[in-house]
């Protein structure tokens, strides 16, 4: 069953009923909508029902477009739409009841499973490099990591599609070194510059458990402080070396 998140911290149950063929988890707080959003991922869509938007939920939003690109995100707001980030859809809440239970109603029927991502990602000031043979490196800046590869940027041609090459990712105290496969290049977009991703390919469970912990975690705490810019992020020492990090 798909995953709706409500967010109506003064009650969502004009939207519920509309809702019955889907796992619809209502919630009260910002915080326990951010828990939501990262720790049951995938999530279908999100509705956003609010008598007034106020600053601080619009520059949630902000951010969680920016970490969530692909997210299918509604605001029911009575009034005019307001200010709101690329890819978010709005509702007048002063609509008579039928009208605005059949256009959200629209809305959820509308969503995709193609506008859900399978991993969590966040997008750090990291450095990576690339090789063919461990020996000789070629920098590139990480603008996106999940359990599952990276992005790189990269403003020239990238590395032929399909190669497979060996990755070094930089944080802190500790890089990371594993296999990967190159993926073809893509333009840039409103969330990312231009570059390619790659597919790790050489990576275990535990790294991969590390990997998704702490994205998970950074991303709750940009949601909840978007005015924040993210830091070159300290992994500590639990379980690392065993998981093939290197210490710096």
């Amino acid at each position: 069953m798909e995953r709706v998140l409500v967010y109506s911290p003064g009650g969502g149950g004009e939207l519920a009923g509309l809702l019955s063929g889907y796992e619809l988890l209502e919630l009260r707080t910002k915080l326990e909508l951010t828990e939501a959003i990262v720790s049951k991922s995938p999530i279908f869509c999100l509705i956003v029902s609010q008598e007034r938007l106020s600053e601080e939920m619009r520059g949630f939003l902000f951010s969680l477009k920016k970490s969530f690109p692909i997210l299918a995100v509604c605001v029911v707001t009575p009034g005019t739409e307001p200010s709101l980030p690329e890819g978010c859809r709005h509702f007048d809440g002063s609509l008579a009841s039928d009208r605005l239970r059949k256009s959200v109603a629209g809305f959820v029927a509308s969503v995709t499973r193609t506008d859900r991502r399978e991993h969590l990602r966040y997008d750090w000031p990291l450095q990576g490099f690339l090789s063919v043979d461990r020996a000789q490196w070629q920098p590139y800046r990480v603008r996106a990591l999940s359990s599952s590869g990276a992005f790189l940027e990269c403003d020239g041609l990238g590395p032929e599609p399909g190669a497979h090459m060996y990755v070094r990712i930089v944080f802190r105290d500790h890089a990371l070194n594993t296999a990967c496969e190159i993926l073809p290049a893509r333009a840039a977009s409103s969330n990312l510059p231009p570059g390619f991703g790659i597919r790790f390919s050489g990576l275990g469970m535990l790294a991969r458990a590390i990997i998704e912990r702490v994205v998970a975690d950074s991303l709750i705490r940009s949601l909840l402080e978007p005015e924040e810019e993210p830091e070159m992020l300290t992994l500590g020492d639990e379980d690392l070396l065993e998981a093939g990090f290197e210490v710096l």
